[in-house]
């Protein structure tokens, strides 16, 4: 291969990722997840799956309440196979987006997640809990954030029994986390 076609295809894969990261800032931005959830500037490093047995989470699809009542399958390629993660999933439309005041609600939190995904070798802080808007309460947000752990097999304290008013952002900065995905799906209950 001549050096003009390689810079070519190092060019091309290159052009696809911005447009790509560009679509995905641009996707939670309307949906009002950068910058209330997500900090503006935040550019994934990871890839995250989420998927139901049904559905799969794709930046803001519908998903019902009755196709999310079990914990979803996960998966991420991680660029560092020597690190740990963890998995937060939250709603910030308790018990409606009009009026938060139940918001954030903690629906799962999971660390230690080895670099595999394997959510079987992980540690369930909090368990998961489906989805349950209240009925005619409009769309809630369900938002997964990924965080790749600063140290191995760490020791977390248990979280409060309520799991409304879930102040993520302190938790993840208490315990050294960095944001590398987010993933979200959209739902209700009329």
């Amino acid at each position: 291969m001549t050096t003009g076609i390689a810079v070519f295809l190092i060019l091309s894969i290159m052009a696809v990722f911005v447009a790509c990261d560009a679509s995905f800032s641009m996707v939670l931005k309307e949906a009002e997840i950068i910058p209330a959830i997500v900090p503006d500037g935040f550019s994934p490093s990871v890839l995250l799956s989420i998927t139901y047995p049904n559905k799969k989470v794709d930046l803001g699809n519908f998903i019902a309440p009755s196709e999310s009542v079990k914990a979803p399958q996960i998966s991420f390629a991680a660029s560092d196979p020597h690190s740990q993660y963890a998995l937060l999933m939250v709603d910030p439309d308790a018990p409606s987006k009009e009026t938060p005041t139940n918001a954030p609600f903690r629906h799962w939190v999971v660390v230690n997640i080895p670099s595999s995904g394997d959510l079987a070798l992980a540690d369930q802080l909090s368990t998961y809990i489906g989805p349950g808007p209240p009925v005619n309460s409009g769309y809630h947000r369900y938002i997964f954030l990924l965080y790749k752990q600063d140290s191995m097999n760490k020791a977390f304290q248990a979280l409060p029994a309520n799991h409304s008013l879930f102040d993520y952002r302190a938790f993840a900065q208490q315990n050294g986390f960095k944001l590398v995905s987010a993933n979200f799906f959209m739902s209700a209950n009329s």
